[in-house]
């Protein structure tokens, strides 16, 4: 399967829809992760209940749009010699342990316009008109911004984001800011004239779900895949061109930004759901574990384990049962 994806073969994206109806079948057969009475979209109120037909239909689709979005950007920008798609393999598998892979929420929305708004930053050059380019990828942060409101914070970096890649720019940094309120601003507007009140769980809209056990052991193999990878990745920075090591620092500055969002949210609001948010930079850095040129056997064992835990915790609860 690993070998499958970590090859030049774009046949290897058809058999993503099967990984991720497989998830979806087990859970709506063995619910590991379970619909909640109330689903938060932030700004936006109460807009759709997760036992609504749409919410499970959905959330698995947006996890696989953005699966081929994040490979699409990792082959096209060139961060290996060669396609490969084991990008899109590692976020639908790491995503198949959070809730908003299940079902719709105001994270799982977020999540997703975070994705098309680093497609906006990847499309920067030093040399072009980023005008457009910087609206659009304020805009759709602002987007993310009214499902999940501590993403709003993001502001305050997504200049940096422009930053690393363009000059300052009058103009660039003027649309940025009117790109990220256009959204916020009718955000706003809709909640106050629907009576939506922002409060701690509008504010998070991220499911309390996630147990500290799947923590630890997602966070675990990815941390691990990361070190197995950390002198191949070193090595790529060290050979790559410019504007590829401007894309890594762009990643940095994400990776950065996630974790200290993820803390935030554990001790304010006791949440850990948006540790999935991680994941996103994380994919142009964790396919370095197996290796540039020849596939590397030990990231790959990571990888099954990873996988096999991810399949068999739909099966404990049964296990358990079946023991008692």
């Amino acid at each position: 399967m690993v070998q499958l994806f970590y090859g030049n073969r774009s046949f290897a994206l058809l058999f993503l829809p099967l990984f991720v109806a497989m998830y979806a079948i087990l859970n709506f057969y063995l619910p590991y992760h379970t619909l909640e009475p109330t689903a938060h979209f932030g700004f936006w109120g109460n807009l759709l209940p997760q036992s609504n037909i749409i919410s499970p239909v959905l959330a698995p689709v947006l996890i696989f749009v953005g699966a081929l979005v994040l490979n699409a950007l990792f082959n096209r920008n060139e961060f290996m010699e060669r396609n490969n798609y084991i990008a899109s393999l590692l976020y639908i598998t790491f995503m198949s342990s959070f809730h908003s892979f299940y079902y719709l929420d105001g994270f799982a929305l977020a999540q997703f316009f975070v994705i098309l708004a680093l497609y906006q930053v990847f499309q920067l050059y030093q040399n072009e008109d980023g005008r457009r380019r910087v609206f659009n990828m304020a805009f759709l942060l602002g987007v993310a911004g009214t499902f999940y409101p501590l993403l709003l914070t993001v502001v305050i970096f997504a200049f940096w984001l422009v930053w690393v890649i363009r000059p300052f720019v009058m103009r660039e940094s003027l649309l940025l800011v009117i790109g990220f309120l256009i959204p916020v601003l009718y955000g706003g507007i809709y909640s106050s004239f629907m009576g939506v009140k922002i409060q701690n769980e509008a504010i998070s809209s991220v499911s309390a779900e996630l147990s500290l056990e799947d923590v630890i052991i997602v966070g675990g193999i990815a941390f691990f895949m990361i070190l197995l990878g950390v002198g191949t990745l070193l090595m790529k920075i060290q050979q790559s061109s410019i504007r590829l090591k401007k894309l890594f620092r762009i990643l940095l500055i994400l990776i950065n930004f996630t974790l200290l969002l993820t803390i935030l949210e554990y001790f304010v609001f006791h949440k850990k759901e948006v540790l999935a948010l991680v994941f996103v930079p994380l994919m142009f850095v964790l396919p370095y574990g197996f290796g540039l040129k020849k596939q590397r056997d030990v990231t790959t064992v990571v990888f099954y384990l990873l996988f096999f835990f991810s399949v068999g915790k739909f099966l404990y609860p049964l296990t358990f049962l079946t023991a008692e």
